[in-house]
């Protein structure tokens, strides 16, 4: 029988909520930057000349198209955080599940979303317009699959502490 530490399952435990905590702030910040609208992303990243000026209401802001220098700069930085972010979450759930097919595979989806979600900011900028609305599904799943991730690790952690395994 394995023997648990109690104090390394809270270390997990405390990192499984401040990995919540990122996740959802991080797209809180993002629909804020939206104005809580899905239908901005087109406008964030291509500009607000993409829509006649009819279309546009007047309280609505003003955007310039997002410079490549200044997607790139966010890209570096995202690409650095996601990479740490995800391979530690990764890691403590293959190491709690024993490598089991369920945290295999959100493993699997943490990265590809993280990934296609740093690409997804340059397609939407310089992609056809229809695209630009893909990106905000593809910060969804990321997030969604984070959140997953995060919960996972917080129930195990709490299950170590009780002293009931889950391996599977």
């Amino acid at each position: 029988m394995e023997k648990t530490n109690k104090g390394f399952c809270l270390l997990l435990l405390v990192f499984g909520v401040f990995s919540l905590l990122q996740f959802l702030s991080g797209f809180w910040i993002y629909l804020k930057k939206l104005d809580f609208d899905p239908r901005n992303t087109l406008v964030y990243y291509q500009g607000s000349k993409v829509y006649s000026s009819d279309e546009v209401s007047e309280s609505s802001k003003v955007y310039q198209p997002r410079s490549f220098r200044g997607l790139l700069k966010t890209a570096v930085s995202h690409a650095t955080a996601y990479a740490i972010l995800c391979f530690t979450l990764a890691h403590f759930l293959r190491s709690l599940t024993g490598g089991s097919k369920m945290a295999e595979y959100l493993s699997h989806l943490l990265i590809f979303f993280g990934g296609l979600d740093i690409l997804s900011t340059f397609i939407a900028r310089y992609g056809p317009p229809w695209i630009a609305f893909g990106r905000f599904a593809v910060l969804v799943l990321f997030v969604l699959t984070g959140i997953c991730s995060g919960i996972l690790l917080f129930s195990l952690s709490i299950s170590r502490m009780k002293g009931n395994h889950l391996r599977s």
